[in-house]
């Protein structure tokens, strides 16, 4: 969320006994209107640049949290509980099947969204939600068409992630035969988005890199969207979120560490 922007849910704070709450809902849209730590800083672009200039390795770079961005850690929500996250010193949100995260996503992404970037999610699927055919995280237009996503199939235990073509169409990049990430443990899952190709790590263990055509530009003009059913966009699955990132380097997954993960089985990698 840039610096200044007003994030506006589809689920708004409500301030029923307006004079006895009047301190309290004041301060919550007090907190929706400050700057959020973690974000990008539209003082810190030039001109309308998407991302601020980068030095290869500026891993300190904020980037765009979407946890931040869905206000998970400020207000409390329907459908949405604090549990224990990866370890005793994670915090991760239990979202429910009456959760409904849809923001839009201008708010996200003010200037348009990065032509290459990194989208990075720690989350732990129950037992109903492993095998459904589900999007973690979707970015649609206006009229509710996909623009880039990351799906689990869960009936084919592939993960895919799609994004718009210069011509129009959706393509979508499969990485089958990943047994290994459909089950109830915590994983991080970290996807390079570069000009020619994606890249897929899962809990820090490269797994392949696709060729992709060339990349059509995103319409943010629309929605951004976590935890839906990929065949009804309207129902929520139930999963536990802990981190969810875009970052500007399409290379940050290779330098990132799975140390608050518990020892996982190693994924046999295709690089």
């Amino acid at each position: 969320m840039a610096a200044g922007n007003l994030v506006v849910l589809r689920q708004r704070p409500q301030c029923p006994f307006r004079f006895l709450f009047l301190r309290a809902c004041m301060a919550v849209l007090s907190l929706l209107g400050s700057p959020a730590l973690g974000q990008l800083d539209l003082n810190r672009l030039d001109g309308d640049t998407v991302c601020p200039i980068m030095r290869n390795g500026q891993d300190d770079l904020p980037g765009f949290d979407l946890i931040t961005q869905f206000q998970l850690d400020v207000i409390p929500l329907k459908g949405v509980r604090k549990v224990d996250g990866s370890t005793p010193l994670q915090v991760a949100y239990r979202l429910d099947r009456e959760a409904n995260f849809q923001i839009p996503t201008r708010l996200n992404f003010p200037r348009g969204f990065p032509e290459e970037y990194s989208f990075m999610a720690t989350f732990r699927m129950i037992k109903n939600t492993v095998n459904k055919v589900w999007n973690v995280w979707q970015v649609v237009d206006e009229d509710g068409s996909k623009q880039a996503g990351l799906r689990l199939n869960g009936d084919q235990q592939a993960l895919e992630f799609f994004l718009i073509g210069m011509d129009g169409d959706l393509q979508t990049v499969t990485f089958p035969g990943l047994s290994v990430l459909f089950n109830t443990k915590w994983h991080k899952v970290m996807v390079g988005v570069e000009r020619d190709q994606v890249t897929l790590y899962v809990d820090c263990q490269p797994v392949d890199s696709k060729p992709i055509k060339g990349k059509g530009s995103i319409n943010t003009e629309g929605d951004t969207l976590i935890g839906r059913l990929d065949a009804d966009p309207n129902s929520s699955v139930v999963f536990e979120l802990q981190w969810m990132l875009i970052h500007c380097d399409h290379k940050r997954a290779q330098r990132e560490s799975c140390s608050e993960l518990p020892q996982t089985e190693v994924i046999p990698a295709h690089l």
